[in-house]
């Protein structure tokens, strides 16, 4: 059935939706920052995935009890939400329902114990919450601080500054911390063989970490976006990490600059260039020089990188790929030297700072490059500034 919501906005203000509002309507209320309570009415059934998503002022929600579904991601990154009650008649909660709600601390559930552990939950249902256990009408239900499988660390549930990771886990799976933004240290045991995909990606205050000498491969992005990362050790010698398979972007959006082995020390680069194809820039920089060599950036090549704050492109360059810049919202100057024929969609997509593109070509060579009609989606600037005068984007 199509719902009706009460919201609350942030001038305290009470307002009613008429249902004709919500019909076809895919996340209703997603990321409205402005939104701080919501009177569910009796009669609605299901939350929809996404409709709260991103509500970062919601502190207040009432949920009536002929709710028996709490969709995918709900009330995910409802950052001032600090306490919930679901209904008795819920029986389904999904993936990511209240993932990243980093001010929530207690959840009460209008049934029993044995009516909570019979509910159908999803993963990472609670991740990077303080949530630590459900009061119901009976008695209180623990909630794991993490969940392991075939030695699989598939999930680190709780906010925490410090992890020792359990003896007997062999891999730590994809986004197992993925967003645990207080991390500062997490202890990694003998035995672990594989690090995942995103295994830590977003732990913005997350140091140091010791790598031990079991592990074998560490997937793309696995540390990615830890902003805060300067250190990384290896329990074992330069030879044995040499061997370690280590997929792209591993290591992106760090400050690493090298490893430190049991022996020796070995260096991180600043980009991986492969066949003269720049594929990522991964250290945290406000400058980019990129080398001579390099005749197309890659899709996704500096994609997010927040610091970059300008770019010189060389004259070997012909071809920059899609959303090589995209999302790097610092970038204020870009500087190509010239030769370049193609620029693809979103290539500085969402660079809500670049306001000065020069090139260094005339008018009529700048005219002649390909660009794809997004290639400047969100960009301020107004023009390009060419040898002989300026082109207007």
């Amino acid at each position: 059935m199509a719902k009706e919501y009460e919201i609350k906005s942030s001038d305290d203000e009470l307002l009613t939706l008429p249902t004709s509002w919500m019909e076809g309507v895919s996340r209703p209320f997603s990321d409205c920052t402005s939104l701080t309570g919501v009177i569910i009415p009796e009669g609605v059934t299901e939350i929809d995935d996404h409709a709260f998503e991103g509500c970062t002022s919601l502190s207040s929600v009432i949920i009536p009890s002929s709710v028996t579904k709490i969709g995918k991601f709900a009330f995910a990154r409802c950052i001032s939400l600090t306490t919930i009650s679901i209904p008795g008649n819920v029986a389904d909660i999904e993936v990511c329902a209240f993932v990243c709600c980093t001010s929530l601390k207690e959840i009460r559930y209008g049934g029993t114990k044995e009516r909570w552990k019979a509910i159908k939950k999803g993963s990472f249902w609670y991740k990077n919450t303080y949530v630590q256990e459900v009061f119901c009408s009976d008695g209180t239900v623990e909630l794991p601080s993490y969940s392991i499988e075939d030695g699989v660390l598939d999930c680190w549930y709780h906010l925490v500054s410090e992890v020792i990771i359990p003896e007997g886990v062999t891999k730590i799976g994809r986004e197992a911390f993925s967003g645990c933004r207080l991390l500062a240290s997490v202890s990694i045991p003998e035995g672990v063989t594989e690090i995942g995909n995103q295994a830590f990606n977003e732990c913005e205050t997350l140091s140091s970490v010791i790598i031990p000498c079991s592990v074998t491969k560490i997937n793309p992005n696995a540390f990615r976006d830890c902003t805060s990362l300067k250190e990384i050790r290896y329990g074992g010698t330069k030879e044995q990490w040499n061997a370690v398979e280590k997929k792209i972007c591993w290591y992106k959006n760090t400050r690493v600059q090298e490893v430190f082995c049991f022996d020796d020390t070995m260096e991180l680069p600043a980009y991986i260039i492969e066949d003269g194809v720049l594929k990522g820039w991964y250290r945290l920089v406000p400058e980019a020089v990129i080398p001579e060599c390099v005749m197309k950036i890659d899709d996704f090549a500096f994609y997010d990188c927040m610091l970059l704050s300008s770019v010189v492109i060389p004259e070997s360059v012909t071809k920059i790929g899609y959303s090589a810049f995209s999302n790097c919202t610092l970038l204020a100057y870009v500087n190509i030297i010239g030769s370049l024929t193609e620029i693809e969609n979103y290539a500085f997509g969402s660079c809500s700072s670049l306001k000065e593109i020069h090139y260094g070509g005339t008018k009529e060579q700048w005219k002649a490059v390909k660009k794809e009609p997004e290639w400047n989606d969100g960009v301020p600037a107004k023009c390009v500034v060419c040898t002989d005068g300026t082109v207007k984007l």
